[in-house]
């Protein structure tokens, strides 16, 4: 992977910067030195130095994923300083599974901060930018996941919703990849509004089960209701249907088990 600019590319910290921010030294005040504590926290932002220069300049994309993961895995997976490094290496790295591991390593606090990189790595197919490389399948599913993740635990901002929900159903309706396909379904399953459910009957028609009946699925989570992977039928039904979310979060009644229903009800 070419080194990163900090010069040309103001949206990564220089590595000084970064290392000012994660690598601050302890100065121990203690006549009698620093306590075993304050040895293992040095070693550890000693460590941190190490898996950064891995993360942003290893001549290989093992060495780079060794990087990405070893910061993921250290206690400040979660400052906004990591956040930018995984920013920029899910952004530009040139191996995809470097970029796979940069987009895990969001995930480990999978909130607001994460949704735009998300974004742009899901959009990344149909629209060109200066500062994102297309992303391959796999780094396109992942970043579908961690916007599931964003949106199942509701760590995004309301002002964000717009272009989550956008950017689910132009993967759902053009991705040729199943996977961010079926990740984009279920994400779209927390979002009771239009157009949602049109694009989930359409869905319907595919000949692949599995995606199917993920649509199926998320179509009961937001209606309370089932057609039994029938679009015709599901179609009818929302053109008569007032208010579709009317009962979202219900179990039909025909989906519930007998051995789930209260004894009176037998």
């Amino acid at each position: 992977m070419p080194r990163i600019s900090r010069k040309r590319d103001n949206s990564v910290l220089g590595r000084g910067a970064i290392r000012v921010a994660l690598l601050a030294p302890l100065f121990c005040i203690m006549a009698s030195g620093c306590s075993s504590g304050s040895w293992d926290w040095m070693r550890s932002r000693k460590s941190m130095d190490y898996y950064l220069d891995l993360a942003l300049d290893g001549r290989t994309p093992d060495e780079r994923r060794r990087g990405v993961n070893g910061l993921a895995e250290s206690p400040d997976a979660t400052s906004d300083d990591a956040i930018r490094v995984f920013d920029a290496i899910a952004r530009t790295d040139t191996d995809a599974m470097v970029r796979v591991a940069a987009v895990r390593g969001l995930g480990k606090s999978a909130d607001a901060r994460s949704v735009e990189t998300a974004i742009k790595l899901l959009g990344s197919v149909d629209v060109k930018r200066a500062d994102v490389r297309p992303a391959p399948p796999a780094v396109r599913w992942e970043s579908a996941k961690l916007l599931f993740e964003i949106t199942d635990q509701y760590t995004y901002e309301e002002s964000q919703r717009e272009a989550i929900v956008r950017v689910l159903l132009e993967r759902v309706k053009q991705d040729r990849d199943r996977n961010v396909r079926l990740a984009a379904i279920d994400t779209l399953a927390y979002f009771a509004e239009r157009p949602v459910p049109s694009v989930l009957i359409d869905v319907l028609d595919t000949s692949d089960f599995a995606v199917q009946h993920t649509a199926e699925k998320a179509l009961i989570a937001l209606t309370g209701v089932t057609q039994g992977h029938d679009s015709d039928a599901w179609r009818a039904w929302l053109a008569e249907t007032k208010d579709p979310f009317e009962h979202a979060g219900e179990t039909p009644p025909e989906l519930v088990r007998k051995e789930d229903k209260p004894w009176w009800k037998l």
